[in-house]
């Protein structure tokens, strides 16, 4: 395949990204729809049959070549055929979100609000399980858009599918709405976040390399950057439940043309899920009470947010009984490949984010020591870990414990600018077992450097 090139990442990056060059690799890698959302330029001959692998793209209608947005429509009859819920509706008519443009990095924030917009007082998770599916109609876009989506949508619990025209019915008569609609490019790898997955036709879903949003900047090598970019779509593949083989068929393809998968190679590399709905529930992150070493408790959960990098989340007091909040980074590390502790500027603590997802609610965060750093520890070539600490506000845990009760879920998100990040990090944490568990912190409190302890 071509060897992509990469810029070198920016001087301030996001938190698991900072430590990662194969994530700074990858997600700064877009389809062949760049960045820019302009379409690859297709060639002035007419394209082969859609049905031959790697064939050129054809022009974009103009209602693709925005950036994707979402829209719940009604589908009835025949037009709902086969779509999860229909059979059971007594007028035969079932809830359809339609995705169309091309997908750039604002997509998860854009498909979150269109849900707000639904019925406010319902979760996101709510609003989802209200729809049959998520239809997509995207030419592709940005890359890591493409991965972001997916997750998000695996998160909602969404269906997906693609292909063919959608037909819908409002007040009045039927009404097409998309013609030929068709998932391609970063949108492929967004699809497979669909816990049932369905293609209709061979012309929808197509695949082919990613190319570098930016020439490769010097001392960058691009070969490394490629193979460990490979091996985190892998990663993302295997977490979708759906065969490595896939990205070979990419990886083959130019980015300016496009394979389109045959009915056959959608069933067995597990695009199309047949029908059959995925079993793969959101993870829980249970939480549990415990001590430190000098006797003092907390709550703790743990995530992983790729597959080198792990974020704990521990709920304590200090001295005074002020409700606190330390974190640890924990990554797998690699002999003569450690990260360094100044790739985590003051910057980064300042505009970390805690937020409940559904309703995008913020829990204060204030720093206990403006001029700490990130501790750092290292178990050489096992692990290497980072810790801080924040101040919450003096309600925090009465409002976390009303929080598990509605089964919410908290976001940590890293909040710095595009210009300065080049992975927007978000670990995600249900809260089953914290109401459970915050009691616990009534018995005594806890050091602010509680984690760094034990």
């Amino acid at each position: 395949m071509n060897t992509p090139s990469f810029p070198r990442p920016a001087a301030r990056r996001g938190l698991c990204s900072l430590l990662g060059p194969v994530l700074a690799a990858l997600l700064l890698a877009a389809c062949a729809v760049g960045v820019s959302g302009s379409p690859a330029a297709a060639p002035p001959a007419a394209p082969p049959p859609a049905a031959s692998p790697g064939s050129a793209p054809s022009p974009l209608p103009e209602a693709l070549r925005k950036p994707i947005s979402f829209r719940v429509h009604r589908v009835c009859g025949a037009d709902a055929q086969g779509l999860p819920g229909a059979e059971a509706a007594p007028d035969g008519c079932v809830r359809l979100l339609l995705g169309r443009g091309q997908i750039d990095r604002e997509a998860v924030a854009r498909l979150r609000d269109t849900l707000r917009a639904q019925q406010p007082a319902r979760s996101l998770r709510g609003q989802a399980a209200s729809l049959a599916a998520l239809h997509l109609d995207s030419p592709g876009g940005d890359l890591r858009g493409g991965l972001e989506l997916g997750r998000e949508l695996r998160w909602l619990g969404l269906a997906t599918r693609t292909g063919g025209d959608l037909w819908v019915q409002t007040e009045g008569p039927r009404e097409r709405v998309a013609a030929a609609t068709r998932c391609q490019s970063s949108c492929a790898y967004a699809f497979l976040g669909g816990l049932r997955r369905d293609v209709l036709d061979d012309r929808a879903y197509g695949v082919h390399q990613f190319r570098p949003a930016t020439p490769a900047s010097g001392g960058v090598d691009p070969v490394a950057q490629a193979q460990a970019a490979v091996s985190v779509l892998n990663l993302y593949l295997d977490e979708m439940g759906a065969q490595r083989r896939l990205l070979d068929i990419a990886n083959l393809t130019p980015n300016q043309r496009m394979t389109l998968l045959s009915r056959a190679q959608l069933r067995q590399l597990g695009v199309d899920t047949g029908g059959e709905r995925l079993s793969l529930p959101l993870p829980q992150t249970p939480w549990a009470s415990g001590r430190s070493e000098r006797g003092r408790p907390f709550v703790q959960s743990r995530v992983r947010v790729d597959p080198r990098c792990h974020v704990s989340m521990v709920f304590s007091r200090d001295v005074g009984g002020r409700p606190v909040l330390a974190l640890t980074l924990e990554y797998a590390s690699r002999p003569g490949d450690p990260p360094r502790a100044g790739d985590f500027p003051t910057a980064l603590r300042e505009a970390l984010r805690l937020q409940v997802a559904d309703s995008g609610e913020a829990l204060v965060l204030d720093s206990i020591a403006p001029a700490l750093a990130w501790q750092r520890r290292e178990r050489p070539g096992v692990s290497l870990s980072y810790a801080t600490a924040f101040l919450l506000a003096p309600d925090a845990l009465q409002r976390l414990e009303a929080l598990a009760r509605q089964d919410a879920v908290l976001e940590l998100i890293d909040g710095l600018p595009e210009s300065a990040s080049d992975w927007r990090f978000t670990a995600r944490f249900t809260l089953d077992g914290l109401e459970r568990s915050l009691p616990a912190l009534e018995a005594g409190s806890a050091p602010a450097s509680a984690p760094a302890s034990r």
